[in-house]
């Protein structure tokens, strides 16, 4: 990772910056933990799956990596439509295990500038780029195909164990207002029912669509 930050920086801070966030999910400078609502990631996500993951593929693109891009299988569709179980291709951040099945939730990304502007929204110190320093961003977005595709939230993307799903490292609105029940042994350790999670995001899916 250090190599590749101080290839990044040499040709541009701000740019250098955008690819951490692309290939984290977040700006270094925005470790603390976060308060996450699992209602608003399903309310902005296009897709909320049980995907079985099989493969991956860690993407380069002119000598820099700037993404992952998975395969994997749908288990399970807790939102939106998608045409077809047999194959499910995604991506970006790093983070999930081939041989696991993971819950997500999933954004269509059809341009990558919707991307770009994503993350200056959420970083707004990174300042105003150069046209020359956006369109490096920009390829790197772009990632080999990344973009257009779906990409899921690495802040709420979790392993499914069996019958449990263990959420760490966050704090989930939800479960500190105790409207999922949950167990839980340590700080910011939280191990949830898969059954009674997805109940909840069931209940989420039948409000959202009497709401329209």
């Amino acid at each position: 990772m250090t190599q590749q930050c101080s290839t990044f920086v040499q040709t541009s801070v701000q740019a250098g910056l955008v690819a951490i966030s692309l290939l984290f999910g977040t700006m270094l400078a925005n470790a603390d933990v976060k308060v996450v609502s699992i209602r608003r990631a399903f309310d902005q996500a296009d897709l909320v799956l049980v995907v079985q993951v099989y493969d991956k593929e860690n993407l380069i693109d002119s000598d820099t990596e700037c993404g992952v891009r998975y395969y994997g299988k749908i288990l399970s569709r807790l939102k939106g439509e998608y045409a077809t179980k047999a194959k499910f291709i995604f991506g970006r951040y790093p983070g999930l295990t081939p041989g696991f099945k993971y819950l997500l939730f999933l954004k269509y990304v059809a341009e990558p500038d919707q991307e770009f502007e994503r993350i200056a929204a959420e970083n707004p110190q990174l300042g105003k780029p150069s046209i020359a320093e956006r369109e490096k961003v920009l390829e790197l977005i772009r990632c080999k195909g990344t973009v257009p595709g779906y990409t899921f939230d690495s802040t709420v993307a979790w392993r499914i164990d069996q019958k449990s799903i263990r959420v760490s490292g966050i704090r989930p609105i939800e479960l500190m207002d105790q409207e999922i029940p949950y167990s839980s042994n340590e700080p910011l350790e939280w191990e949830v029912q898969t059954d009674q999670l997805f109940s909840y995001l069931r209940k989420l899916g039948l409000s959202q669509h009497r709401r329209r």
